[in-house]
């Protein structure tokens, strides 16, 4: 790694919007047992990636032309209850950290919420354990980031969701918390 540049975004739970508002959502059809309602898919930096490593230990991977170490540092309360924490971007010209295992692109848009055998979720669409969050800036939805199967409360996650600016530089993030 070089001695780069160094992003440090606080993560914090934001307000949830409705889908509707959110410019850069994709809508889709699901249905079940005759009964047939719309979801929103996030927008995606790329298919996921999964890792068997803690976030303090970082990623280095490729977003939006830009190569960065991510790390997550993660923070509970005394209940051990997600309420935030700090992403650190590092730009870096090291090496790309090989996932563990990959989705193909042309996934199912159920298959990447089976797989919950991994520490930490790169990209893809946030894992929502209980009902579905939509934080927006300027009316646009952010990118799943990190996806921290943690483990907290009843076998609960976390989704660390990030915005970037139009040269791929993180800008902005928040945390959805949830669990079963």
């Amino acid at each position: 790694m070089t001695n780069s540049p160094v992003i440090i975004l606080s993560v914090k739970q934001m307000p949830s919007e409705h889908p509707q508002n959110i410019v850069n959502l994709t809508p889709y059809t699901k249905s079940c047992y005759g009964a047939t309602w719309t979801e929103y898919r996030y927008p995606e930096i790329a298919p996921p990636q999964y890792y068997n490593i803690n976030p303090q230990e970082g990623i280095v991977a490729k977003i939006f032309g830009n190569k960065w170490f991510i790390q997550y540092f993660p923070e509970y309360d005394r209940d051990d209850i997600p309420i935030g924490g700090i992403v650190k971007f590092t730009k870096t010209n090291g090496k790309l950290t090989k996932p563990d295992f990959k989705l193909p692109k042309n996934r199912s848009l159920d298959t990447e919420f089976r797989i919950s055998s991994y520490r930490i979720k790169l990209f893809g669409t946030p894992a929502f354990i209980q009902s579905p969050e939509f934080p927006a800036m300027n009316s646009l939805a952010p990118f799943n980031l990190i996806t921290h199967e943690s483990g907290w409360g009843d076998a609960g996650n976390e989704n660390i969701l990030a915005w970037f600016d139009a040269n791929g530089i993180p800008i902005n993030a928040c945390l959805e918390a949830s669990c079963h």
